[in-house]
């Protein structure tokens, strides 16, 4: 259950937990900052639409993004129907520096990709020694991994397909992270001579500037991995989160679930320390979401089946402790829940921050710095037009939630912290679809293929 009353444009969630003591937590008391000024981006293709993918990213003062770009149609391209793949780097000034993936074969120089929302789109990550890295375009296809030819530069974003380990396979959902030595990790879902679609682990040597293979960490047969997030700790260890499907693609999924892997040791562990024998099934203890009544892992509606839809993870600085934000469907066809999942003894504790009067769109993540988490995700909001918020917490209160983009239609949104606090915030603002004011239940989803194109939103929320 969750309560939703209003105190000065503030929205204040109270939120119940769904085990342990199950207690409401105590009134809120704490405001949130004031977003940033949105600052206006290039255009966006329609087809900029994702969950699982991780499009922006800060080191040393300095964030990057990288998102689909519109192609006005010519002759050999019908209307929205391909994009380019753009790389920014902010500027001091308020502007941005910007350049495609290269194809030197293309009129223009840029590469040339077909929209498929919710899987041809950009992941992006800068290693050690500030080369930019981004996998783009990526649903059950070879690699496509461009690197910058210098550190920090966005307009030299080179095809670097071949230097990647298993050429042969088929890959989908790429998504990457740093870590304090400056090495970079992927996780992605892979089908490499044969195998299952499982989830596979790779590495890039910050030190020997190569890409290596490291683990295969789930798989199961007649089903497919779909990977959520990859976060590394201040220790170098890496958090891998991951959901499950059965017997093909689906828009729902299962089993939510969490594992850790130590590069020092090269062992997979679960949240208690358990070490489990890689790669995993659906049977080891690594689930953080487990199946409720009504859900099932083998079989209902392929889109509209209870279960589980994107999912986001962040780890308390200085700790090795996860948090994890994600989107739950209780019934079949019935609106996503957005929740959080944290540790709670040996096993997790899990409460909904957000059910409200609209359902959400595919859109969640989450931060965390001293002793507040916040949760960032899109309400289908089609009276006000407010669709991206942030519900945030301290050590004691409720989450207190506010929007992030007051009056513009964010469909997809991702977010990433600096080490002072602050959010980076990634908002995609795509072109506005048709309304019901009366019954928004019956409003339509912005298109995703053939769509007007939208706008790329940045803004900051400091701490």
């Amino acid at each position: 259950m969750v309560l939703v009353t209003r105190r000065r444009g503030l929205a204040l969630l109270v939120s119940m937990a769904l085990s342990a003591t199950g207690a409401p937590w105590p009134a809120a008391s704490a405001a949130l900052s004031v977003p940033g000024p949105i600052v206006r981006t290039l255009q966006l293709d329609s087809s900029n639409q994702a969950a699982w993918w991780k499009p922006v990213d800060e080191v040393g003062g300095s964030t990057y993004v990288a998102f689909d770009e519109h192609v006005p149609p010519t002759a050999d391209a019908p209307p929205q129907t391909y994009h380019r793949v753009v790389i920014g780097h902010a500027l001091g000034d308020g502007g941005w520096e910007t350049g495609c993936v290269k194809d030197p074969s293309a009129p223009d120089g840029c590469a040339r990709f077909v929209d498929d929302c919710g899987h041809n789109q950009p992941t992006v990550v800068v290693d050690g020694d500030g080369f930019v890295h981004a996998f783009v375009s990526m649903h059950n296809a070879p690699w496509h991994y461009y690197r910058s030819a210098e550190p920090g530069s966005v307009t030299d974003m080179v095809d670097r397909s071949r230097e990647m380990p298993h050429q042969a396979g088929r890959f989908t959902y790429p998504v990457a992270t740093r870590t304090p030595n400056g090495d970079v990790y992927l996780i992605i879902r892979g089908t490499v001579d044969g195998s299952p679609s499982n989830g596979r682990l790779y590495r890039w040597s910050n030190e020997t500037n190569t890409w290596s293979s490291v683990l295969t960490f789930a798989s199961q047969v007649k089903h497919w991995v779909y990977p959520d997030d990859l976060v590394a700790d201040a220790q170098g260890d890496l958090h891998i989160l991951y959901e499950w499907s059965y017997g093909g693609a689906r828009a729902v999924r299962h089993l939510g679930s969490y594992l850790r892997y130590s590069p020092t040791t090269g062992l997979l562990s679960n949240l208690r320390g358990d070490v489990l024998q890689a790669p995993v099934t659906t049977a080891a203890k690594a689930v953080y979401q487990p199946l409720e009544q009504g859900e099932t892992a083998t079989g209902g509606a392929v889109n509209t089946a209870a279960g589980i839809q994107s999912a986001k993870l962040a780890i308390v600085p200085g700790t090795s402790t996860p948090m994890i934000a994600y989107r739950y469907r209780r019934e079949t066809s019935g609106p996503f829940e957005v929740r959080r999942a944290r540790p709670y003894g040996t096993g997790w504790r899990r409460e909904v921050v957000y059910a409200g009067r609209y359902d959400t769109f595919a859109a969640i993540d989450i931060t965390h710095s001293g002793d507040t988490v916040r949760i960032y995700y899109a309400k289908k909001n089609h009276l006000t037009r407010d669709q991206a918020f942030v519900a945030e917490k301290g050590q004691v209160g409720d989450f207190a939630e506010i929007s992030v983009a007051p009056g513009r239609t964010v469909e997809r949104l991702a977010v990433t912290m600096a080490p002072d606090g602050t959010d980076h915030l990634y908002l995609s603002d795509l072109a506005d679809a048709p309304r019901d004011k009366v019954d928004p239940r019956r409003s339509e989803d912005p298109p995703c293929l053939g769509g007007a194109p939208g706008v790329l939103l940045t803004s900051t929320l400091p701490r």
